[in-house]
């Protein structure tokens, strides 16, 4: 796994579908795991631990589930605990619509940004023209009445 280019690592990050969802939803057996499903723990000191899904590192190929925590001995702080994707199993899929538009409107969002700015460093660029333009049009005049 650690050979695979990134657009391949995330296909690999697959978890089994529940019985009654699968028929429900009419999916295979085994889906493309994403943040804000529900999951359950199937394997491990968490069995039986259910949650949605907080992120999915498909570099490490292991997805972090909201309430299966740790405490970091040095900082104190509650640290999510990595699990493999083999040990978990769908029980129902996130609202797949909201992040949808959630994801739509990081994409607009971006591209007004990037329309702005680039307007900015235009015009950015005709004041740095303008002024550079100032000191030759005055050692012209100098010359001229020289």
């Amino acid at each position: 796994m650690c050979e695979e280019p990134n657009h391949m690592r995330k296909k690999n990050i697959c978890v089994h579908v529940a019985k009654d969802i699968r028929k429900s939803l009419k999916l295979a057996r085994s889906v493309v795991i994403r943040k804000g499903d529900s999951v359950k723990v199937l394997r491990g000191d968490h069995k039986g631990k259910s949650g949605a899904i907080l992120e999915v590192n498909p570099k490490e190929g292991v997805v972090y589930i909201e309430g299966i925590t740790r405490t970091n001995s040095r900082t104190k702080k509650e640290v999510p605990i990595a699990i493999q994707p083999s040990n978990i199993i769908l029980v129902s899929r996130g609202d797949i619509k909201a992040i949808s538009k959630k994801a739509k409107e990081k994409k607009t969002e971006t591209k007004k940004e990037t329309k702005e700015e680039k307007k900015e460093e235009a015009k950015e660029k005709k004041n740095e023209e303008k002024e550079a333009e100032k000191p030759k049009k005055a050692e012209e005049k100098a010359k001229a009445t020289a």
